[in-house]
């Protein structure tokens, strides 16, 4: 069975990157980079990791194939167009 996949689009703590271990396809891309951003997202990922910097619109979201998780490091989700997805997270 394939391992679920794992994108990483910004930098985290070395913490962050150990907790997932060997159980995931871990992916990195610049999220800032929004043509980068788009290619690694089409290409099928099940969870993209995010900070302040790269922005999940409803173009990012409808281009994550296979997509079921958006963590976002830190406070706030201004950036992650709740309405596109149906949310279902806490204070959303």
């Amino acid at each position: 069975m394939a391992k679920p996949v794992v994108l990483i689009a910004e930098e985290l703590s070395p913490a962050t990157l150990d907790a997932l271990g060997p159980d995931f396809e871990v992916r990195n891309c610049n999220g800032a980079d929004r043509i980068e951003l788009l290619a690694a997202l089409s290409k099928g990922v099940d969870a993209v990791l995010i900070r302040s910097a790269t922005k999940m619109d409803a173009e990012a979201i409808s281009a994550a194939k296979g997509l079921k998780v958006i963590a976002r490091a830190g406070v706030g989700l201004d950036n992650v167009n709740s309405s596109s997805y149906g949310c279902w997270c806490n204070g959303c």
